[in-house]
């Protein structure tokens, strides 16, 4: 959540937050609160979910609705197959992939580092989208973003 506005401060547009809340990771409570939501009258163009399953009740909800899920940007976490079908089918339009592989490896580096005493910053980075912070303390494996036009490679 803290990820999304920060990239949207840092884009420049302006953006007004109408609804947040704590979904649970669950796609009924998201749909219920979407339905809640939607008492409210506030419009809508965007809806973020820290996970396609959320995104999935705000779709179901919109369903119930009558409201066009594509007329909105429903977007989830995790790539999961049931949020890459919705990718597919153009109801959620992005999610992104937490690569487990490339995390997996990632860990191995850090703790390949730490246990022979060095600084993050002097890991061997055996995958090249590993990332080191500025800082040295934290190496990490960036999400990867799938949208309509990729989505094929995460089915």
């Amino acid at each position: 959540t803290g990820a999304v506005k920060d990239a949207l401060r840092a884009s420049g547009k302006n953006f007004n937050i109408v609804f947040e809340d704590y979904g649970y990771w669950d796609t009924e409570k998201a749909k219920n609160m979407f339905l809640t939501f939607n008492k409210t009258g506030n419009p809508v163009d965007a809806v973020f979910c820290n996970n396609d399953n959320m995104a999935i009740g705000v779709i179901d909800a919109c369903k119930e609705l009558g409201i066009d899920p594509k007329s909105i940007l429903i977007c989830g976490v995790d790539a999961t197959a049931d949020g890459c079908k919705a990718i597919a089918d153009g109801t959620m339009a992005y999610t992104v992939c937490q690569n487990a592989k490339g995390q997996g490896i990632t860990c191995i580096d850090a703790l390949d580092a730490v246990t022979k005493g060095k600084d993050l910053s002097e890991a061997t980075l055996t995958d090249p989208n590993e990332v080191v912070t500025a800082d040295g303390l934290h190496l990490y494996y960036p999400f990867e973003p799938v949208t309509k036009d990729n989505v094929a490679d995460y089915q």
